[in-house]
């Protein structure tokens, strides 16, 4: 007789960036608030190279935070992120918090509850689909990553109109994030990067 995993379905979206960035994905029931964090990782393809907190969507209060966060005060009591299951916040359909990721960038993310499914197999998480690509990884923030987007659209005729400043600015833009397409979407790749171990 197959097995069937519960899961839950999610969807992340990067806020204050027009037109959308978003992921929609299945991760298993008894996921932890850490597991949640890495699923997002590997589905906006950032390097988790920075501390991460979720929050209450109207809220300071941390649900979760990195193993590696460090509180002000000794005192202070943190929920570690792979010590919290989901189910103690994400319990129906709509609930959502906030993901920020890099406290320098802050990178903020709504992450939604969509629902429940059951599955054959027994896969950790599943990518559904998704839009665009997310921000190289420490480009600055909001501003770093329009001005990443300015670098990508820009053709060579406009940007020889600029002033200088720009031109340099733009064009060390370009080389430093490479061959990264603010429009690029691959599923499957994303799809196996999903296959990967948790990163702890």
């Amino acid at each position: 007789m197959p097995v069937h995993t519960h899961y839950m379905e999610f969807e992340v979206r990067l806020e204050d960036v027009e037109p959308p960035i978003w992921r929609r994905f299945l991760l298993r029931a008894d996921a932890t608030f850490h597991d949640l964090h890495d699923t997002i990782q590997r589905a906006c393809g950032w390097l988790d190279h920075h501390l991460y907190a979720f929050q209450p969507e109207h809220s300071r209060e941390n649900l979760a935070v990195s193993p590696y966060y460090e509180p002000w005060d000794d005192a202070e009591e943190v929920p570690v992120g792979t010590e919290v299951p989901l189910e103690t916040f994400f319990r129906e359909t709509g609930d959502t918090a906030i993901y920020e990721y890099d406290f320098g960038d802050s990178w903020q993310h709504r992450v939604t509850l969509t629902g429940f499914q059951q599955c054959a197999g027994t896969k950790r998480r599943i990518l559904l689909a998704g839009a665009r690509a997310f921000p190289p990884e420490d480009c600055g923030g909001v501003r770093g990553y329009y001005e990443c987007l300015e670098a990508a659209r820009i053709t060579e005729e406009e940007l020889a109109r600029q002033d200088e400043e720009i031109q340099e600015m733009l064009r060390e833009r370009r080389v430093w994030f490479g061959d990264w397409d603010p429009e690029h979407f691959d599923l499957d790749a994303v799809q196996r990067q999903m296959r990967r171990p948790v990163n702890l």
